[in-house]
């Protein structure tokens, strides 16, 4: 009796160590995914904060642009009114002169026809539909009479040279 106890007790520490050896394969694997899983986290949280970099420089950089183009943007829009103004200007001379043209052609003092070449008519624009208030040209009191001297004595050149 003594010995089948023996032997049972024996049969049941059997048993234990193997489910000890057993207890520990699965407590190395379960280690070795852990360490495994710790490394894959720890280069997640790097490249998300490389990721969380890279957007917040992307943002800033974004933020520095909108802020260079703001102003370009009304540069842009403040040029092209403007150059509408000068266009409208220039078509207003040429008609101007051309009128006048045609008074000295009436009182004689210059022959021939006007072949003086027009401006293109304004181009239809959302911007042009309104009409654009013209912004007076400051003149250079000093420089009228020399542009005036200037003109007498080339005054048939004058009219050659302008295009338009």
């Amino acid at each position: 009796m003594l010995r089948e106890q023996m032997n049972t007790y024996g049969d049941k520490f059997k048993e234990l160590q193997e489910t000890l050896t057993k207890s520990n394969e699965v407590f190395a694997s379960f280690k070795k995914d852990s360490e495994r899983m710790q490394k894959r986290i720890k280069a997640s949280e790097k490249e998300r904060l490389v990721a969380e970099k890279l957007a917040h420089k992307s943002v800033k950089e974004l933020a520095d642009l909108t802020e260079k183009h703001e102003p370009l943007k009304k540069d842009s829009a403040n040029l092209k009114k403007q150059k509408e103004r000068m266009e409208a200007m220039c078509r207003t001379l040429t008609k101007e002169r051309a009128d006048l043209k045609d008074k000295l052609r009436a009182l004689g003092a210059l022959p021939g026809p006007d072949l003086t070449p027009s401006l293109p008519p304004p181009k239809p624009d959302a911007e042009a539909a309104a009409p654009a208030a013209v912004e007076p040209v400051q003149v250079d009191d000093d420089a009228v009479p020399a542009a005036e001297a200037a003109a007498a004595d080339t005054e048939g050149s004058a009219a050659a040279s302008c295009p338009a």
